[in-house]
């Protein structure tokens, strides 16, 4: 697996590549409030339904902290209660459930929620 990496003022965008083709890509950035630039965001986290189950997530993941480490003081994302997967990743790379966005996201007449998730790095 390849990375790529594009920067912009205050976050990056991470892609993974296999056999040439993307297959996964991940988002951070840091809050643009002045009082809250201690906080970065992971906004989006995706992997191929081909190639999950095989690291590419976690690697994504590190990648991020690794870049977020230097900048702010803690890392923060949403992901959806049912994405069971995901969420043994973000825990497995030390973010914890701090609480529920209720009916976050409704499709069609299902509603559903969303756990809030932070990782906080020792300073």
């Amino acid at each position: 697996m390849m990375a790529a990496y594009h920067y912009w003022l205050s976050g990056m965008i991470l892609g993974a590549f296999g056999s040439g083709n993307l297959i996964g890509i991940a988002g951070f950035y840091v809050s643009p409030d002045r009082g809250s630039q201690h906080r970065g965001h992971i906004y989006t986290v995706y992997v191929k339904d081909d190639h999950r189950g095989k690291g590419v997530g976690d690697r994504l993941i590190k990648g991020l902290l690794a870049h977020a480490e230097a900048q702010v003081e803690q890392v923060q994302l949403g992901v959806l209660v049912t994405a069971t997967a995901a969420i043994k990743t973000y825990e497995r790379n030390g973010f914890e459930i701090y609480g529920t966005d209720r009916r976050f996201l409704r499709i069609g007449d299902t509603t559903y929620d969303k756990y809030l998730m932070v990782k906080e790095f020792n300073r």
